[in-house]
Order: structure tokens, then sequence, then C-alpha cells
């Protein structure tokens, strides 16, 4: 069955192949260029309008505007699933810009300060992009609890999620993702301000030694690097922060697009779910 576009532009928003808005939409747009990974919103809707128009009741319920449906929930359904494309424009642009403090008329100009951060403030985007989907389900799910008690691990353990693949498909993904680790990265990040990365540490640790044993008042100006020696070991340390800022982002592009696999699969299980309940199915 061939989709009715006009019903589909007036009642499903028209996320599909749109660029993100606003100025973070345009500076992606024009530096970034391709997204890294399709948008949660736009697998959510394409979802739910194949569940829609595969179920004749379903079809039928939605041409009817159930206005239960299509009110509070259908509306809260979607301006939580649109904050976590918003979050996604976020992690692909703190991404693009890991470690680099310009990119210079010729190349780029890296930083490890900039490195620092930008893992820093990945580790909390991640974990609110998780947290913002655990509002999805809580809203899709009709769960009722308020969000600022809301968090992932929290939704997991709820039993009327428990009853559907979402506990599965995280099991599924737990260990790719590497969880629990990413979690006790972004606290530490957060509430000590420590990045718990042993090669950025030990690459910072090297660069303080450097510039300690050239400029510290407390080295004996007879034992002080020379202007040709400090040079020199800068020169190295720089080589070794544009190769570290490569892998790291290798490391967390790999991570972010495990991550947009997840929420894939769980957007498509939530799209199943407001189908059910879009004929006032118990969910």
């Amino acid at each position: 069955m061939k989709p009715n576009k006009a019903l589909h532009r007036t009642v499903l928003p028209p996320l599909r192949g749109v660029k993100p808005a606003g100025e973070l939409g345009r500076y992606i747009s024009i530096h970034i260029g391709a997204k890294l990974a399709a948008r949660i919103p736009d697998i959510f809707f394409e979802a739910l309008w194949q569940e829609i128009e595969n179920d004749p009741d379903a079809l039928s319920a939605f041409k009817g505007q159930n206005r239960r449906w299509g009110a509070a929930y259908f509306f809260s359904s979607i301006r939580t699933v649109v904050e976590v494309g918003g979050l996604q424009d976020e992690i692909e642009l703190l991404i693009d810009r890991l470690g680099l403090w310009s990119r210079g008329p010729f190349f780029p100009i890296v930083s490890l300060e900039e490195l620092i951060v930008g893992l820093k403030l990945y580790l909390i985007n991640w974990s609110t992009i998780k947290d913002v989907m655990a509002m999805f389900i809580n809203s899709v799910l009709d769960l009722g609890i308020s969000e600022k008690d809301i968090g992932f691990g929290m939704i997991l353990r709820n039993n009327k999620v428990q009853n559907t693949r979402i506990p599965e498909i995280c099991k599924k993904h737990a260990k790719l993702l590497n969880l629990g680790y990413m979690d006790g990265a972004r606290n530490d990040a957060v509430h000590r301000g420590k990045l718990r990365d042993a090669e950025v540490n030990e690459l910072k640790n090297r660069r303080n030694v450097i510039q300690s044993k050239r400029f510290s008042l407390l080295v004996p100006e007879a034992e002080k690097m020379s202007d040709d020696e400090y040079k020199s070991e800068m020169n190295e340390f720089y080589k070794e922060l544009s190769l570290m800022v490569s892998k790291k982002k290798d490391e967390y592009t790999k991570h972010y697009e495990g991550t947009v696999g997840l929420l894939k699969e769980i957007a498509v299980e939530l799209a199943k779910i407001a189908a059910r309940h879009l004929k006032d199915e118990k969910i």
C-alpha cells in the first residue's frame, strides 16, 4: 500500500531528510557535511508509519484522528524524540572538532586541552542522550514517571519496560558500548573533573614534565632544558598529540555509531508500541 502523503504531512512532522535548524545546524551543514549516523527521529517516524500502513485497524484509527493518542501522548513523544536528534547534532559537532584549536589556513592546529575538554563533553552528552531516550521510553509506554526522576538504568528496571524487547536490545549492545565503564568515566568527569583515559593522561604528564624542565623555578638554571632541546621535545609531543587526536576521533566515532545502533533498535521497538497504542490496545 502506498502512503497517503498528504495525510502524512499533516500529522507526522516532516523530519526525514531535513537539515537541522538554527546556528548549530547551519554549522554542521557547512563544515561537516554528511551526518555520521541516521537520526533517531527519522528512524522512529519511518518505522511508525510502516507499522500504521501495515495494520488496517491502526491506519483506520490514524485517519480517524484518534484524539487521545494524537494529543498529549503523541506530541509528548515527538518532543522527546526530536531532542534526541538535537543531541546527535551536538555529539557529531564535538567529534568533528575533537582536539581542534584552529583549522588554520593550511592544516589543523591541535590542542591537548581541546582534546581533554572534547572527550569530557562527549561523555556528558552521551550520558544525556541516554537519559533523553529514557524520557522517550517513558512517554511512549505512558509510564507517568516525572522527568526529574528518569534515568536510563531506572527505566530499564520498570516492569512495563521489562515486558518489551528493550532490555534485550540493551543487553545485546552493552559489551560493545562498554556501558559500565562509560557511566563511570562520565561520573569522574562531572563530579571529580577527571578524564578516565590513561593514554591522554600519560601524554599530558609528558607535556608537563617537558615544560617543567624548561620553565620551573624549582629546577636550577644549570639543569634546565635548553631552548633547542625544548623545541625538539615539543615538536615530538605535537606529533604524538596529532596521532592521539586521530586515534581518539576514530574510537569515539565508532562508539557513537554503536550508540546510535542501540537507539535505532529501541526506536523501532517503540514505534511498534506506539502503533498498538494508537488502536487503544493495552501496552
